[in-house]
């Protein structure tokens, strides 16, 4: 009889665990499926498309399950409704705040958002929403336009966001300061990459790390007053910005690195057009939000908006050796280098900078194959590069170490660096710890490499040579395929800047390494003794350039260039004893080719469109924009200095460029009109604003012509 009974008992429990749980199941669908959320709502890990409808939740919560992937859906929430989600991915989300109503996001990233109060009432005794970012990644889009201390409580802490206009703080009731000091109203230790951030934002931010964002000022809407002395300190990188105080405000924008961590930790990619953070993998296929309410109309069509850069590649991506690689020795723990890279300064074109790249290994598991990384973030695209480097380094030596972390750092951690034209310098610091030897700390290098060890072309090549020129580095090396760009230096620039720094070609990666070695300490008076028993270094490297230091004096007396002396017969011997050592040295080989008067009088292709872009900036980042209230915003000296640029240098053009060059600058001179005879009427208003779209899509549609064009597309591929 026991035995006959106990079935039941044990399966009773389980069948009342079922049922609940399929009541359960049914309550969270019936909620999902209604435009009205009326009971407190977990919706399980999963893919939800909402399809741009909107939800009203009454005074209940709603929660989404970690790896929830949530996209087209508008929420109201009422009264002390409250939305909360951790570790889920959020496009184009709407969330409005009633009264007294709570957002809270830990781990997500979101992008395209609309978060905004929307009500008139307000608590004055208390904040009227609260909304909470903990380690988020937002992209595009955040909150309004404005948003107003005791309406919105916001707090972001270690946020990154990218690529927005961060909203205005509208500060009121009481002294300024004593608000910005409230623990309600906070933005600590947060990243801003490419943001336009004003100082309302900065007086409520502490900690904060600033990457190539554009400093909009203060838009005067503080109703009260800053009573208090109050002092900002906002970390800047990119595009110069000064100080300076107003009344009882300082502001300071040091570009300095800090002594702590800001942005979030999350690592994410870009998939397409779209943010992938790691890790989060949406489960089920979308679900889509239904009802019996008839179909709205359609929605009216979105402005169009930038697209969405590359996301950077977070340091704790590392790359490792392939699996059942043999084992090779790693006898040097450190090395480094030094790095020419561009650097995009927004408003101000680009910089060329040698920057310090160094190696450190530090012990892991001594099975375990050897990792590289950066211990900073890096663009996607540099990251790849380093990949190549991995596999270039795997062929040379057949095997790969193991037990050892390598890490590459930037002497300059807080300056975003993307691109591949780092990866010969990356593999020469990791052959140097592989083969065990120094590298010429005088060098500076730059180039991408292919797995077979073909170093491929660069951009910026002008003003790379220019960073390491201000560097005071004795040497530069430069892709082969790139030597007409050091041609386009003496167009831009005339003959002066190869006297002052050696410029080499590099074709493979062992040539690259033939120049990086570290020469041998040893007098001047026998550099010919050097090297002879070396295949590994350049031949007469010391020689040759003991010769470039002579012709130099003599081109630079006084410490200034003198044109005229390029035809002295002393210094073209010795330019031309300098090619017969080293054929690859591009000073002595355009300096000869100056002395000779055959300099060339127009710039490369690729020359050409860098000097272009380069020049036309503010018009490029105008025609973006897309629209003329936006347009007509570029700062009255960029559109002047653009359209001179334009102008001025149209003459030294490859005449290829000559149509998307003319219509930047009828478009910029359209800008120029309206700036300086704005229109009075609306009749004139819309016809101005016709002509300067016009000028805008011609300028794009000349730009789409020349990339597209298959002679130019071959020619920037050699």
């Amino acid at each position: 009889m026991t035995g006959k009974h106990s079935l039941p008992r044990l399966w009773l429990p389980a069948l009342i665990l079922l049922m609940c749980c399929r009541l359960t199941l049914r309550a969270q669908d019936a909620a999902w499926l209604s435009p009205e959320w009326m009971q407190d709502v977990t919706l399980p890990a999963g893919a939800y498309d909402g399809g741009g409808r909107q939800v009203h939740v009454g005074k209940f919560k709603v929660s989404w399950e970690e790896g929830s992937l949530v996209e087209n859906l508008q929420f109201r929430m009422e009264g002390e409704a409250q939305f909360s989600a951790t570790r889920c991915h959020f496009r184009r989300l709407g969330v409005g705040l009633t009264l007294w109503a709570r957002m809270d996001l830990t781990d997500c990233v979101v992008e395209g958002a609309n978060f905004q109060k929307i009500n008139p009432w307000f608590d004055t005794s208390k904040p009227s929403t609260k909304w909470r970012f903990n380690n988020c990644v937002i992209a595009g889009s955040f909150m309004g336009d404005k948003f107003t201390v005791v309406d919105c409580s916001v707090r972001a802490m270690n946020c990154t966001f990218l690529d927005m206009k961060m909203p205005v703080i509208w500060y009121r009731d009481n002294d300024v300061v004593n608000q910005a000091r409230q623990d309600w109203l906070k933005f600590e230790k947060c990243r801003f990459v490419n943001c336009e951030v004003s100082e309302e934002l900065l007086v409520a931010s502490i900690d904060c790390v600033f990457e190539n964002c554009r400093y909009a000022g203060s838009h005067k809407s503080f109703i009260a007053t800053i009573k208090t002395p109050w002092a900002v300190t906002a970390y800047w990188s990119g595009r110069t910005v000064p100080g300076y105080e107003d009344g009882n405000l300082k502001v300071t924008f040091p570009s300095t690195i800090p002594n702590f961590k800001a942005g979030s930790t999350l690592a994410y990619t870009l998939k397409g057009k779209q943010l992938v953070m790691t890790g989060v993998q949406p489960a089920g296929p979308a679900v889509a939000v239904a009802s019996q309410q008839p179909p709205a109309a359609p929605p009216a069509p979105d402005k169009p908006k930038p697209e969405t850069p590359a996301a950077p590649v977070a340091p704790n991506e590392k790359i490792s050796g392939t699996s059942g690689a043999s084992a090779v020795p790693l006898p040097k723990k450190s090395s480094a280098v030094n790095a020419l890279l561009v650097i995009d300064l927004p408003g101000q074109g680009v910089a060329g900078a040698a920057a310090k790249l160094s190696a450190v290994a530090l012990p892991i598991d001594p099975l375990a194959s050897t990792e590289v990384g950066f211990n900073q973030v890096v663009g996607p695209m540099m990251h790849a590069a380093l990949k190549e480097v991995v596999k270039c380094l795997q062929i040379r030596y057949q095997g790969w170490p193991r037990g050892q972390k390598i890490e590459l750092a930037f002497a300059d951690k807080f300056v975003p660096k993307d691109g591949p034209s780092a990866a010969v310098a990356c593999a020469l610091l990791l052959d140097s710890m592989l083969g065990d030897y120094e590298l010429d700390p005088g060098l500076a290098i730059t180039g991408d490499l292919n797995a077979d060890g073909s170093v491929q072309p660069i951009g910026g090549v002008s003003g790379k040579i220019r960073g390491a020129t201000k560097a005071k580095c004795r040497r530069v090396a430069v892709p082969a395929k790139n030597e007409s760009a050091v041609g386009d230096v003496l167009v831009l620039e005339g003959p002066e800047p190869l006297v002052r720094i050696e410029v080499f070609s590099i074709d493979t990666f062992d040539s690259a390494k033939a120049l990086a070695r570290k020469l041998p300490e040893t007098e001047a008076g026998k550099a010919e003794q050097l090297f002879s028993s070396d295949p590994a270094v350049a031949p007469n490297l010391a020689q040759a350039g003991l010769l470039f230091d002579d012709a130099r004096r003599l081109l630079l007396p006084g410490g200034k260039f003198d044109n005229n002396l390029l035809r002295d017969r002393t210094v073209q011997a010795k330019l031309r004893e300098i090619l017969k050592l080293q054929p690859n040295h591009l000073s002595a080989k355009f300096l000869l080719a100056a002395a000779a008067g055959v300099l060339p009088v127009k710039l490369s292709l690729q020359g050409s469109i860098d000097a272009m872009d380069d020049a036309a900036e503010s018009l490029l980042q105008a025609i973006q924009s897309k629209e003329v209230g936006d347009m007509t915003k570029v700062a009255h000296d960029d559109l002047g200095k653009a359209v001179f640029k334009l102008k001025g240098s149209r003459s030294r053009m490859d005449p290829r460029i000559h149509p998307a060059l003319d219509a930047l600058t009828i478009f910029g001179q359209e800008l120029r009109t309206w700036q300086d005879s704005p229109p009075r009427t609306q009749a004139r208003a819309e016809k101005m604003a016709a002509v300067l779209m016009a000028a805008a899509a011609e300028a794009n549609r000349q730009r789409s012509v020349l990339m597209n064009n298959r002679d130019v597309v071959e020619e920037l591929m050699k």
